[in-house]
């Protein structure tokens, strides 16, 4: 964690320089119950609007308070669920480090892996939940 105002000042600037736009940048206190049990501490980026979001990496991230291994991330643009290259919602067990959790959303729609990777993701039906 960024622990003097100069440092922290020096990471948002280079975090707006990065993406080209004000953003905001959180990391919430304490402990957290997480919906699969675990305990997390979260940072949350967001757009000025106050929107999750963040071109260059995973908007939220939730890490072990112990060990500070990141085990859920969100991938997020201007304020929906949202990955070109990859599933939008990563679940790893913070423990053993495995997948335990792939979600695919694009423009905070949902869809199945494999008509993201499929050559007429288009077309692709949507996951109606």
């Amino acid at each position: 964690m960024i622990s003097d105002e100069l440092n922290k000042k020096t990471f948002m600037d280079l975090c707006n320089e990065q993406n080209g736009e004000l953003m905001e940048h959180e990391v919430l206190s304490g402990s957290m119950d997480h919906e699969n049990g675990y305990l997390s501490y979260v940072e949350v980026w967001r757009n000025k609007e106050g929107q999750n979001d963040r071109s260059f990496g995973p908007a939220v991230i939730h890490r072990d308070p112990e060990s500070g291994k990141v085990f859920w991330q969100e991938w997020w643009s201007n304020g929906k669920l949202h990955r070109e290259n990859g599933p939008a919602i990563l679940v790893e067990n913070p423990i053993t480090g495995e997948i335990e959790d792939k979600r695919y959303y694009r423009d905070g729609e949902q869809y199945f892996e494999t008509f993201m990777n499929g050559p007429n993701f288009g077309q692709a039906s949507k996951l109606d939940l």
